[in-house]
């Protein structure tokens, strides 16, 4: 098997990144192509960049028609700094029979040579490279020559060169960037952006929830999302983002139990197993593994808030906590001591948080990790 490592902070992905990889292994006729988001980079300030999970969700949009395409984390699970030997060292001991190939811009390939051991990466791996600005392939095929008499495998491919750069896109030119990256970098606030003036569509929330929700069902959404505007409010929490998940919040919780099931054991959502007993409490899971693709929700705040409403979590954030207690406390709401909750969630989220699960803990028979875990946490 031929396999292609392209390397890289991705600080962010952007076209350039794809179009090389794709271009690279089409040239070199490969058959996998590894993605590896370095952990510690050795020679670059980190200090803006995003972290693990914002780096792999935004490679996962860039590259998800790319059918070659898999993204390693095996820099990421490697402390301290991250050499590109030490990931070829490690990729050759996972594939001993497989040929590979490292890819890398022209930028790089200029500088092969004085890279940290370059000897030894010279014995791993072909080297694949093409064009970065328009007419550079003279100089990229002269520059081949020199290192193949060096001993060095080059292949450099011939396709037209897409100009684009991290740097830029982090000054905002964001031209260069997939249309599912950008909206993931706009809704979730990276690069300097503000969630808060994202268009979300309210109208297209409405909608959805309303055809997939028994009228009762959809007015206790609305209820909750306007109870999570006001709690935002008093509290100083995005307003925005707040009233998108309380639309969304029980977008699932009258679809079958069955396609629920189908639904969170294909997706990344399932935090551990021991929910899955209590069926009751799934929709907030099924509900953030869909709204990505059903609706371009791919706010973390949002999707997290949806996910934890009806079990709680550990250390819960701003947002999570107004919508878990904006479900308790909407006006469709009339339980015993619903007053109370009310009246301390005005005074403070934590107040409110602490009253809702010391209650849940005297009353539910059966409860998953990670409500066991929020009970520890605030009740401690």
């Amino acid at each position: 098997m031929k396999i292609g490592i392209l390397g890289g902070t991705f600080n962010p992905v952007h076209r350039g990144h794809v179009r090389l990889a794709q271009c690279c292994a089409r040239s070199a006729a490969l058959d996998k192509l590894l993605i590896v988001p370095t952990g510690t980079p050795p020679h670059k300030q980190a200090d803006d960049m995003p972290d693990n999970a914002h780096r792999i969700a935004m490679l996962e949009l860039a590259f998800a028609d790319c059918e070659l395409a898999q993204i390693s984390r095996i820099e990421m699970q490697r402390t301290g700094k991250s050499y590109t030997l030490d990931t070829l060292l490690a990729l050759r001991t996972l594939h001993p029979e497989d040929a590979l190939y490292l890819i890398m811009g022209s930028d790089m390939f200029y500088t092969l040579e004085s890279w940290h051991r370059a000897e030894e990466i010279r014995q791993l791996v072909t080297v694949l490279t093409m064009p970065r600005e328009p007419g550079e392939l003279s100089q990229l095929m002269a520059h081949g020559e020199h290192l193949t008499k060096a001993g060095w495998q080059v292949q450099v491919c011939a396709e037209r060169a897409y100009t684009a750069s991290s740097t830029q896109v982090r000054a905002g030119q964001t031209e260069a960037l997939p249309d599912e990256v950008a909206d993931y970098i706009a809704q979730n606030g990276l690069y300097g952006q503000d969630a808060d003036a994202y268009p979300w569509d309210y109208a297209a929330y409405e909608a959805l929830a309303r055809q997939m929700l028994s009228p009762r069902r959809f007015e206790h959404s609305l209820n909750v999302a306007d109870r999570a505007v006001e709690l935002a409010a008093r509290h100083g929490v995005r307003q925005n983002l707040c009233r998108v998940a309380g639309l969304l919040h029980d977008l699932c919780k009258e679809m079958p139990y069955q396609r629920q099931l189908q639904i969170i054991e294909n997706s990344a959502t399932m935090c551990d197993k021991t929910f899955l007993s209590q069926p009751q409490i799934w929709h907030g899971y099924t509900a953030a593994a869909m709204l990505p693709d059903a609706l371009n929700i791919r706010s973390r705040p949002i999707l997290n808030a949806v996910r934890f409403h009806t079990t709680a979590r550990a250390a819960m954030t701003d947002i999570e906590m107004v919508l878990y207690l904006a479900d308790l406390t909407s006006q469709d709401r009339h339980y015993p001591d619903v007053e109370v909750l009310r009246a301390l969630s005005d005074r403070s989220l934590q107040e409110g948080m602490v009253y809702a699960l010391s209650y849940f803990r005297g009353s539910l028979k059966e409860v998953c990790e990670q409500t066991r875990q929020a009970f520890a946490y605030y009740l401690a």
